[in-house]
């Protein structure tokens, strides 16, 4: 006599640990990334205030803060996925890795150019280098590297 009992379902497989990392390390980036965007704006509009002045490249800021801030966003939500095991939390990570290579390397000399003359001026009056430079330079030093990692991992195929 044979037995009818169901046979076990397989589970499904584990994701690896590697992938969750990146999900946490993502979300951990992009809150700093955001938060220091704010933090910097706030003491942008402060020091304009206090000075009378607008930079002739505000726009500039504006726009690389803007972009800063939706490229954190996109990293943000895969790095949820990611850490939840999602596909699609790694293909916004993806999208996010290939996004903001080349755009953090086109803004970084953007920026330093852009701001060069500001820091020349000011350290000229004696105050040295503007904190502007030192946050945005800052987020710049972990942001590529991370995205770098994040690129290989993801397109190696072993998470």
């Amino acid at each position: 006599m044979t037995s009818l009992s169901p046979s076990p379902i397989p589970s499904p497989p584990k994701a690896p640990k590697s992938l969750c990392v990146l999900g946490v390390l993502s979300i951990i980036f992009a809150s700093l990334t955001i938060v220091l965007i704010i933090v910097l704006a706030i003491i942008t509009l402060q020091a304009m205030r206090a000075f009378g002045v607008t930079p002739p490249y505000i726009n500039t800021i504006i726009l690389l803060n803007a972009l800063a801030i939706a490229l954190s966003a996109l990293e943000l939500i895969a790095g949820i996925g990611m850490a939840c095991a999602k596909r699609w939390g790694r293909t916004l990570g993806l999208i996010y890795a290939f996004a903001s290579i080349p755009l953090a390397i086109l803004t970084a000399i953007g920026f330093i150019v852009t701001v060069t003359m500001a820091n020349i001026a000011l350290q000229e009056a004696g105050t040295g280098t503007s904190l502007e430079t030192k946050v945005y330079m800052g987020n710049n030093c972990w942001a590529l590297p991370f995205s770098m990692v994040l690129l290989i991992m993801l397109v190696s195929g072993r998470i």
